[in-house]
């Protein structure tokens, strides 16, 4: 539980550096890329990253380690 607590505030707080135009922008361009097929977490990170006005790497590979 605390895994998935600690996701959604990691990405609430990319939504709320981004804004929600830029954030849910790049969710459905994201979205619509992978419509027929599969996506990966890293691939929903780089999505959001190139709309967070800092540079995210770093965070993220603290908090996704194996991920990234």
């Amino acid at each position: 539980e605390v895994v998935y607590v600690q996701g959604a505030r990691t990405i609430d707080r990319i939504r709320r550096r981004a804004g929600d135009a830029a954030f849910f922008g790049a969710l459905r361009k994201y979205l619509a890329a992978r419509r027929h097929g599969f996506g990966s977490t890293a691939e929903l990170l780089a999505a959001l990253d190139a709309v967070d006005p800092t540079d995210l790497t770093v965070r993220l590979r603290e908090r996704f380690p194996r991920i990234l």
